[in-house]
């Protein structure tokens, strides 16, 4: 092949993702105006790795309720319940990133891409708060932190 055709060529291949470049930095641009400034992307990836965290902690919630009620001294799982409330609350609380703001017809107005998330993160972190309160008393009341797992089957269930 003549050196003159290889450097056509090779302009092609360097030309190419320069304008898919181009054009993804102008659609991001686009974006920035379309969207309100409080709306928050979720990446999909991002929020599976949240919710799989989440279950794992829901999960070891339900393991420590039920070793907490096969002994004794109840109150010993205290702490570890706690901190395991205080961390589904913290990852809960990062797929919040704003409140959800009424909007003249009543309705909510969505801050992410994700609608389910907006319709209900806002209760469950409160469910989350209640069963921190109640896990906090004196007796440790487990029963808020048992609802969790319900709550999270409310929206993942099979349909």
């Amino acid at each position: 092949m003549p050196a003159a055709n290889r450097s056509k060529s090779f302009n092609r291949y360097l030309a190419i993702p320069l304008i898919a470049t181009l054009l993804l930095a102008g659609c991001v641009k686009i974006r920035m105006l379309t969207y309100p400034a409080e709306f928050t992307y979720l990446d999909p990836g991002s929020v599976k790795g949240v919710m799989h965290e989440m279950a794992l902690s829901l999960s070891r919630i339900d393991s420590l309720v039920q070793q907490s009620s096969d002994t004794t001294d109840a109150s010993r799982f205290q702490s570890d319940i706690l901190n395991e409330l205080e961390t589904v609350e913290t990852l809960a609380s990062s797929l919040a990133p704003g409140t959800t703001d009424e909007t003249l017809d009543g309705k909510p107005r969505p801050v992410t891409n994700h609608l389910l998330i907006d319709e209900h993160i806002d209760d469950f972190i409160a469910q989350i708060m209640h069963a921190r309160l109640l896990a906090e008393s004196n007796p440790p009341n487990y029963y808020g932190a048992g609802q969790l797992t319900g709550s999270c089957n409310a929206c993942h269930q099979v349909r």
